[in-house]
């Protein structure tokens, strides 16, 4: 994937008019970890959707000057994007079993 199709694509998601804002916890107890739904009143999710909208298109994703590399191969420089392409830990293996909104199924506010 170059960075014009990761651009292309997170523009699809952001200008989907009919995606909503969602937040989500994750919680580390007992040597586990659980990601929860925060619940968000229904009269902020716009402001919300909004603030995350105008965050990622001022990121270095929307840059054309960026790079898309891996993880493995990044260094400290400016302007590029890390794919993640190895194992990080058990910490974050857990994101990778997500299968969007169904996989959670437990909201913090409850």
């Amino acid at each position: 994937m170059s960075r014009v199709d990761l651009e292309n694509q997170v523009d699809d998601i952001l200008s989907d008019e009919s995606s909503v804002a969602c937040l989500y916890a994750i919680l580390f107890n007992n040597n586990k970890y659980k990601i929860k739904e925060i619940e968000v009143d229904p009269d902020i999710q716009s402001s919300i959707k909004d603030l995350f909208n105008s965050s990622l298109r001022d990121s270095y994703i929307f840059n054309s000057d960026a790079v898309l590399k891996n993880l493995t191969e990044c260094d400290d420089r400016k302007n590029i994007i890390c794919k993640v392409d190895c194992d990080l830990g058990e910490s974050f293996n857990m994101l990778s079993n997500l299968d969007g909104l169904d996989s959670v199924n437990e909201v913090f506010n409850r």
